[in-house]
């Protein structure tokens, strides 16, 4: 299943990103989007979370 996830955080991404990589079973598909921190960068960013949660039928709260 193709996941997405929006992290402000750079330490909890390192730790989730090697943990992806040495549990993939099959294949490993990376994107990386970085923005300074900002008006701009927090519109992008929401926009992002947004529209993936619509495309997975979730909200952005992960109901």
């Amino acid at each position: 299943m193709l996941q997405s996830k929006l992290f402000n955080d750079v330490q909890a991404f390192y730790t989730e990103l090697q943990i992806a990589l040495l549990t993939a079973q099959h294949h490993i598909h990376m994107a990386y989007y970085a923005f300074d921190d900002g008006h701009v960068a927090r519109r992008v960013g929401h926009i992002l979370a947004q529209e993936s949660c619509q495309r997975r039928g979730r909200s952005p709260d992960g109901r």
